[in-house]
C-alpha cells in the first residue's frame, strides 16, 4: 500500500512538523524554566534534545516552504509547545518558593500550623498601614503551595500573602524540613 503523494505533503508532514514542533518547544520552555532556577543538571540535557529536534524540524519545513500547510503546522506547534510546556512544568512543580505571608492576629497560629506540616517558619512583628502585623517567611515546595494556602485561608482568609520562585538555597536552610513531613496529608504531620 502506497501513500498518495498529497496526503504525505498536505497532511502527514503538517502533522509531524506540528507534532514535532510542539515537543521541540515544550522541552525548550521547561529548559528556559529550570536555567532561570539554576538547575544545571537537566537544563543542559533537555537543550540538547530540544535543538536536535528543533534542526530535523526546520530544515523539513525549510525544504518545503511552498506548503503553506507545513508553515501553518510550524507556528501552530510553536504555540502550542509554549502553552503545553508552561503547564507540565506546572504539573511537575520543580523547585522551591518563598512564600510571605502578612496578617493581624493569626500570625502565631498559622506559624505553628506550617511547622507542624514540617516547615520551618521566621516570624516578624512589622508595623503596617492600620497597625500592628505579623509577616512570616517560610520556604516550601512547590508542590505543597494548595496545601499551604488552604491552611492560611483555614486560620485568616485576610491574610495577604505573596509567592516567589527561590533561585538558590543554601543547604543548611533544608535541615528543618524532613522528607517524612512534606510527605504526610494536612493534619497527619508527625
Amino acid at each position: 500500500m502506497t501513500i498518495e503523494p498529497w496526503i504525505l505533503e498536505w497532511i502527514i508532514l503538517p502533522l509531524v512538523v506540528f507534532i514535532s514542533r510542539v515537543i521541540d518547544v515544550s522541552l525548550g520552555t521547561i529548559r528556559i524554566i529550570l536555567a532561570s532556577r539554576g538547575n544545571q543538571k537537566y537544563a543542559p540535557l533537555i537543550g540538547f534534545f530540544e535543538i536536535l529536534l528543533w534542526l530535523i524540524v526546520a530544515r523539513q519545513v525549510l525544504s518545503n516552504m511552498s506548503n503553506p500547510a507545513s508553515v501553518l503546522a510550524y507556528a501552530l506547534g510553536f504555540s502550542s509547545g509554549t502553552y503545553m510546556g508552561i503547564k507540565l512544568e506546572n504539573s511537575f512543580a520543580f523547585g522551591d518558593v518563598l512564600i510571605r505571608i502578612v496578617c493581624k492576629d493569626t500570625g502565631s497560629s498559622i506559624a505553628s500550623s506550617l511547622r507542624s506540616f514540617g516547615y520551618g517558619v521566621t516570624e516578624v512583628n512589622a508595623e503596617g498601614r492600620d497597625g500592628p502585623v505579623t509577616i512570616l517567611f517560610s520556604v516550601i515546595s512547590r508542590k505543597d503551595i494548595p496545601e499551604v494556602e488552604k491552611r492560611i485561608h483555614g486560620l485568616d482568609r485576610s491574610a495577604f500573602y505573596s509567592i516567589e520562585d527561590v533561585r538558590f538555597l543554601n543547604s543548611g536552610s533544608k535541615r528543618w524540613i524532613t522528607q517524612e513531613a512534606r510527605v504526610q496529608p494536612a493534619g497527619r504531620a508527625k
